[in-house]
């Protein structure tokens, strides 16, 4: 059987999911539409809970990166028009805040 992190039955903040990566030492985390949250720790990918998100809940994700970023507008306008970007965000503060690299792609149906 897979490994499961939460037991939580709804969606987690972004922000709760980054607290647990870091506090798990995850080097990856992968959203995917359809599916749960994963985390990669120590080379192996675990589910973080058993609730699968959805493309709104993956959209309020972006929103969150994007809010909290300078630039986050013409990241979501290169979006539209690429469907992809590489980026990266800082969570906290300027000084002791923890910088993440992400990816955003979206497979076009």
């Amino acid at each position: 059987m897979e490994k499961t992190l939460s037991k939580s039955n709804s969606i987690v903040s972004l922000q709760d999911i980054i607290k647990i990566a870091i506090a798990k030492n995850a080097s990856d985390i992968l959203f995917s539409t359809g599916y749960p949250p994963y985390l990669k720790i120590v080379g192996e990918w675990i589910r973080f809970t058993d609730k699968p998100y959805y493309r709104k809940d993956i959209d309020n994700i972006i929103d969150e990166i994007l809010s909290s970023s300078s630039g986050g507008e013409s990241i979501k306008r290169y979006i539209s028009r690429v469907h992809q970007v590489d980026f990266s965000f800082q969570v906290g503060d300027e000084n002791n805040g923890i910088r993440f690299r992400a990816n955003i792609f979206e497979t076009l149906k």
